[in-house]
């Protein structure tokens, strides 16, 4: 009988220790796949972070939150919460964008924040818009009582549309909140008879506005 060569047994040894090798690498528990990072976020934090900040009038960081919950979870849920926290720190750009994603009663909302903002969202929102609705809003809240409502109110609603004639409301409503400048500023687009109103209002509050203009004299 033949002894086998050194060469025969060490390719043997070898071989067995492959197969030992690839046993082993295959018993060994695979490691899992890494998770994806937007997968650890917690969606729910983002969307109550940004309804907190919202509430608080923190409109700037409650559009990030909001912003940041939307692509947490891939859905336009906080568009509404978005678009107005846009329109309110006056960022047309977003606001637009986020207006688009947003439906029905509560876009009416959006809309109505965007115009006391002086942002109009598009021709077509603006027309769907009911500003009548708006300068109704406001003789009642302005009968209420709650002057700065109703001033908000005047304003988007000329903003809406611009034939309404309600400067001399504004300016009288912004009187009552000690606005001087706004008073000053509607006074200055009244008929002569709608400036010594809020002339007077102004002068009840303690605001002294200038004497209206005089006429031109006819030659």
């Amino acid at each position: 009988m033949m002894r086998p060569s050194l060469t025969t047994s060490f390719a043997a040894a070898a071989a067995c220790l492959f197969v030992a090798a690839s046993a082993a690498a295959e018993a060994k528990p695979k490691a899992n796949p890494p998770v994806a990072a937007d997968a650890k976020l917690d969606c729910n934090a983002f969307e109550t972070a940004a309804k907190e900040l919202f509430s608080k009038g923190s409109y700037g960081a409650s559009l990030k939150q909001a912003e940041a919950a939307a692509k947490c979870t891939g859905t336009n849920a906080m568009a509404t919460i978005a678009a107005t926290a846009a329109c309110k720190i006056k960022n047309s750009d977003r606001a637009r964008y986020w207006s688009a994603h947003v439906e029905g009663a509560q876009l009416q909302g959006v809309v109505q924040a965007c115009l006391s903002a002086k942002i109009v969202l598009s021709a077509s929102s603006a027309a769907t818009s009911d500003c009548k609705a708006l300068a109704d809003a406001g003789r009642t809240r302005f009968s209420e009582g709650n002057y700065s409502a109703a001033l908000s109110s005047f304003e988007a609603a000329m903003t809406c549309d611009p034939k309404q004639k309600l400067e001399a409301l504004a300016g009288i409503a912004a009187c009552k909140i000690n606005s001087k400048v706004k008073a000053a500023s509607w006074a200055a687009r009244s008929s002569d008879g709608n400036y010594n109103k809020i002339v007077q209002a102004c002068a009840q509050a303690g605001i002294e506005l200038p004497a209206p203009p005089a006429p031109a004299k006819t030659k």
